[in-house]
């Protein structure tokens, strides 16, 4: 996985103030960008290095070098934000796929009807090699894929080289390439979040985030949608469809 490029007086969110979302901000923070910690805990990790807390998500006012903390949900909360700005990075630090649940948010507040789609799912699972489907909940829509067979982790800290250090597989495509292409024959649209280091988080590019909302409202009556976060290794995806 490659670093995240944070540079001074970038917004950073961070949904999410546990220990990881704590770390991020930390990082991005002497880094120089201006951080935001949503969580809906006033007592989370985060709130130990947060200068400020706001009141409400209006109120927020970029500071180099800052980190600040709202208190609510990071998913409404970040929806919210991105009414007036797009981070530069987001970093889901949250249990579940942040941007599916991003994605479901946004079409109840465009009355757009989004479903998630088991069929889909299904399809995609049989499109992907059958040893990278770790988890495939098709009910839900969801998928979990990785290069990283079930039982083994990765070595701390690891930046994702060419050949795992652990299970000495070469990884020719990355995983966020192969579920691109594989949904290419699944969905009419799709939009993948790539995952980039920061401190040992994943972040998205904030602008990724916003073509994801733009794209939905594109879409029309029977159209087929999945987002997908993913990095060189693992991935998670959520496939809908409009009603």
């Amino acid at each position: 996985m490659e670093r995240a490029r944070v540079r001074d007086g970038d917004v950073v969110v961070c949904v999410g103030g546990g220990v990881m979302g704590t770390r991020a901000a930390q990082a991005a923070a002497q880094a120089g960008a201006c951080v935001l910690v949503m969580d809906s805990d006033p007592r989370c990790r985060a709130s130990r290095i947060a200068q400020s807390m706001l009141d409400d998500i209006s109120s927020f006012e970029p500071v180099a070098g800052n980190v600040q903390l709202w208190v609510g949900d990071g998913v409404r909360g970040l929806l919210e934000l991105m009414s007036t700005l797009t981070p530069a990075l987001v970093v889901p630090a949250v249990p579940g796929h942040m941007a599916a649940k991003l994605l479901l948010c946004h079409a109840a507040s465009r009355r757009i009807p989004l479903r998630v789609s088991g069929t889909l799912a299904a399809q995609l699972a049989s499109c992907l090699p059958k040893e990278s489907v770790l988890v495939a909940d098709t009910p839900s829509g969801v998928l979990i894929v990785s290069y990283m067979p079930s039982g083994k982790m990765c070595a701390e800290g690891c930046t994702q080289p060419l050949v795992c250090p652990i299970t000495g597989f070469r990884k020719d495509v990355p995983m966020h390439e192969l579920i691109s292409s594989s949904l290419a024959h699944v969905v009419d649209r799709a939009k993948v979040l790539v995952s980039w280091q920061l401190d040992g988080s994943g972040g998205v590019m904030g602008e990724d985030v916003r073509a994801m909302l733009d794209e939905l409202e594109m879409m029309c009556s029977g159209d087929t949608y999945a987002v997908a976060t993913a990095c060189v290794c693992h991935g998670i995806v959520n496939t809908f469809e409009v009603v």
